[in-house]
C-alpha cells in the first residue's frame, strides 16, 4: 500500500517489502545438556539455509539465546571492511584478532573464524560468542567469507519490518 511505503521511508526503513512473518533466519532450538536440564542454542542460516554462524553457549531460556544473538550481530556489524582489508596485507596467523573475528587455521592449513567480544578477558566463557564452523581453504576466500557475513547482517538481515492490517472489523464502532 502507498500509505505503508511513505511511512517506512519517514521512518527511515531500508526494506518495506513485503515479508512473510514466520520466516526467519534465525533459529533458536532446545536440547538436553549433559545433566538432562533443557538449554537453548541459536543458529543463523543464509537465504540457501545453510548455517553460517552458530552459538558457543547453551542458554537457560530463549530470551537469553535471543540477547546473545543481537550481541553477536552488533559485533560482526561494528567490524568494517577497512578493518578486514588492513589485516590481509600480512600473513594471517592463527590466533590472530581482525576486528571482532578472532582467526582460526586447522592442521590441515584451512581457515575459520569465532565472533568475539572484545571487552570480555580473553580466558573468559564469554570472549568467544558465536562460531562459524565452515572452512576455508586460501586467504582470498577466508577474507570473502568475512565481508560476506557483515553485508549479509548489514543488507539483507532485518528484524525490522512493517505491516500493515486493513480489515472492517478493526474499526472503531
Amino acid at each position: 500500500a502507498g500509505v505503508q511505503k511513505r511511512i517506512a521511508r519517514l521512518a527511515g526503513m531500508k526494506n518495506f517489502k513485503r515479508r512473510n512473518l514466520s520466516d526467519s533466519f534465525v533459529e533458536i532450538y532446545d536440547l538436553l545438556d549433559s545433566d538432562g536440564n533443557k538449554v537453548y542454542r541459536w543458529r543463523v542460516r543464509d537465504i540457501d539455509n545453510n548455517i553460517i554462524l552458530s552459538a558457543t553457549t547453551d542458554y537457560p531460556t530463549p530470551n537469553y539465546a535471543e540477547n546473545e544473538l543481537y550481541l553477536v550481530i552488533l559485533k560482526i556489524i561494528e567490524t568494517s571492511q577497512d578493518t578486514i582489508d588492513a589485516a590481509f596485507e600480512s600473513p594471517i596467523l592463527d590466533n590472530m584478532e581482525i576486528g571482532n573475528f578472532y582467526v582460526r587455521i586447522s592442521d590441515m592449513g584451512k581457515y575459520s573464524f569465532d565472533v568475539i567480544n572484545k571487552e570480555e578477558p580473553d580466558y573468559s566463557t564469554d570472549y568467544i560468542i558465536a562460531r562459524q564452523y565452515l572452512y576455508f581453504s586460501t586467504p582470498e576466500t577466508f577474507k570473502k567469507s568475512m565481508v560476506d557475513l557483515i553485508d549479509f547482517f548489514i543488507e539483507v538481515f532485518t528484524e525490522e519490518g512493517m505491516f500493515l492490517i486493513e480489515h472492517i472489523l478493526l474499526r472503531p464502532d
